[in-house]
Order: C-alpha cells, then sequence, then structure tokens
C-alpha cells in the first residue's frame, strides 16, 4: 500500500478531473497538468471542448440517421426518398470527383437540435410516426 500526502492525492484528484471527469486523453491532461498561465490552460481545455462539442455533433446526426434507418418502413432501403435521395448525390458527387455536400437528413423543421422532425410523415413498423 502507498500512502500519499495531501498534495499528491490532490494532483492525482485533477488528474482525475481531467482525464476522467473531462475525458481529456492522457497527453492532453498532461499538457494541461503542465500549463503554468491561466490562458495557456483555458486555450488547451476550449481546445479539447471544441473537439467535443464537434464530436457530439457527429454522434448526434449518426444517431439521427440511423433512428431513421430503422424507423424506415421501406423493405430495400433505396425504395425510401430521403435514402434513394441521398445515395444519388453521394454517387454523382463521386462521378464528378467531388465532395458530397449534403447531408443525409432534409433540414428539420421546429426542432432547435436539427433532429427529430421532418418534413414528410409515414408510419414505421412500430407504429410510430416516421419523419422522412
Amino acid at each position: 500500500m502507498r500512502y500519499r500526502d495531501r498534495a499528491a492525492l490532490e494532483r492525482l484528484a485533477l488528474v482525475q478531473l481531467w482525464h476522467v471527469d473531462g475525458m481529456i486523453p492522457l497527453a492532453g491532461t498532461a499538457a494541461v497538468m503542465a500549463s503554468e498561465q491561466a490562458a495557456e490552460r483555458k486555450a488547451l481545455l476550449a481546445a479539447q471542448r471544441d473537439e467535443m462539442t464537434a464530436r457530439a455533433r457527429r454522434l448526434e446526426r449518426a444517431a439521427a440517421v440511423l433512428t431513421h434507418m430503422l424507423d424506415c418502413h421501406r423493405d430495400r432501403p433505396l425504395d425510401c426518398p430521403v435514402t434513394h435521395a441521398h445515395i444519388d448525390a453521394r454517387v454523382d458527387a463521386a462521378l464528378a470527383g467531388e465532395e458530397l455536400a449534403d447531408d443525409f437528413l432534409p433540414p428539420a423543421t421546429g426542432t432547435a437540435t436539427g433532429i427529430g422532425q421532418r418534413s414528410t410523415a409515414g408510419v414505421g413498423p412500430s407504429g410510430r410516426t416516421v419523419m422522412l
């Protein structure tokens, strides 16, 4: 068993705060711990937060795409007008040698997050209303 003084335990608790609670990778945690100035530490934390926020948006979009695919009542994905339009756009972009610019799901109507309500509704296999 190791015995540590209060200062060492506080330092370990800070590592846990940044790495475990803040979900900062170990290298980022080390950089934050090594920062001597508040401005430097804030810049490191802001960069971590911005990356995390961007990842959360990508995950939110991915969840919405999967929810659409789960709720779509079509037997074949390409029979879905939303999926078919996206696949057409993706193939057209590839053939033109361009980056795909549009999103899979159409713009949301009346939601703050952009997920959940779509312009055309149907009924999915679960009996829930499905936005297409």
